[in-house]
């Protein structure tokens, strides 16, 4: 009985010594950018493919004259719509030189933090193109900007917006809303 119990009692010694060790585990985030909106025919339409990038500086001349220099930056994304066309939508703010990008942009431009320059939703049926705009003079259309997180370089936000058929202006337009975008790196 004795030589069958030291084994045994070395055994469990052995896993109990081997299960008690730390077993240190990294894991990391993997962010997808996502964008999603609704037209106004209720049709969600979703792609993860989309990118927040710079592009040139601007000025733009305010009612009374004075002028501000903004960097503009554009949010686009593509992707297929439920009726199975390729879209693009992109949507470009100029923003205070150096500024956070966070804030609320609109068509009428505000000094302290820029404006939204124009937001275009285009569908391709066949070999034809659709485009839709903001209407010049209109302020039927917002984003909203914000960081989604202080320790990482990513955006979210919504939007939404009355776009006229700058295509064919005898076409009716398109109502974008219930727009949003989350984990889009800067």
């Amino acid at each position: 009985m004795k030589k069958t119990t030291l084994p045994v009692l070395i055994f469990v010694l052995v896993l109990l010594s081997w299960g008690c060790k730390e077993k240190v585990q990294s894991f990391s985030i993997i962010r997808q950018s996502l964008v999603t909106f609704q037209t106004d025919t209720f049709t969600t339409q979703s792609t993860t493919n989309a990118v927040f990038y710079g592009g040139a500086s601007t000025i733009h001349t305010f009612p009374d004259n004075t002028q501000r220099v903004f960097r503009r930056y554009v949010l686009e994304s593509t992707g297929r719509n439920t009726q199975g066309r390729d879209f693009w939508l992109q949507i470009e703010v100029d923003i205070v030189v150096n500024g956070q990008y966070v804030g609320v942009y609109r068509p009428e431009y505000n000094p302290a933090i820029g404006g939204l320059h124009d937001m275009r939703y285009t569908i391709r049926n066949g070999n034809n193109f659709i485009t839709y705009g903001i209407a010049p003079g209109s302020n039927a259309a917002y984003a909203q900007v914000e960081r989604q997180n202080n320790d990482e370089n990513i955006l979210r936000g919504i939007f939404a917006g009355t776009l006229i058929n700058r295509s064919d202006t005898t076409q009716p337009g398109i109502e974008l809303f219930n727009g949003t975008f989350i984990d889009i790196p800067f």
